[in-house]
């Protein structure tokens, strides 16, 4: 009898457990466009280039954008400071400067929010065609 009882006790305390929604579990924050852009081939001659990220609360409650932050120098960020209320959205664009590079790149940007979903991570990628006087040997650039 108290074999029984404890294997029910058992039963309910792990579906207790199992079955309570957990908050974090759902994320707060889409990016309908994705969080990579591909560029493509750009030409370093042409300078910036720029891409708008797109993103919809999704959760509940409102949050505000702490920083957007590039792995690089070449890599930049900006982003509205404005409350972001359940179902709006906003964006952060990210600037590249491809100047004194060629070839593949890949850049990483850090997303901070105020909200559970706290680190988001977006990528841009493409390849630079160099000026006629940028040499690339093994990612040393030479301008002449």
């Amino acid at each position: 009898m108290i074999l029984r009882e404890l294997k029910i006790a058992l039963l309910l305390a792990t579906t207790l457990i199992l079955g309570r929604p957990n908050s974090y579990a759902q994320s707060e924050i889409t990016w309908p466009g994705g969080t990579v852009f591909d560029f493509g081939m750009i030409k370093e001659a042409d300078g910036d280039v720029c891409h708008r990220f797109t993103f919809r609360n999704t959760g509940k409650e409102p949050f505000v954008v702490l920083g957007a932050t590039g792995k690089c120098g070449c890599t930049n960020a900006s982003y509205s400071k404005e409350e972001i209320a359940p179902g709006d959205t906003a964006s952060v664009v990210v600037k590249f400067n491809p100047t004194g590079r060629s070839g593949t790149f890949k850049q990483r940007v850090t997303v901070l929010l105020s909200s559970p979903s706290r680190h988001n991570t977006l990528f841009i990628k493409g390849v630079i065609e160099p000026n006629d006087s940028t040499i690339n040997i093994n990612n040393l650039n030479l301008n002449q």
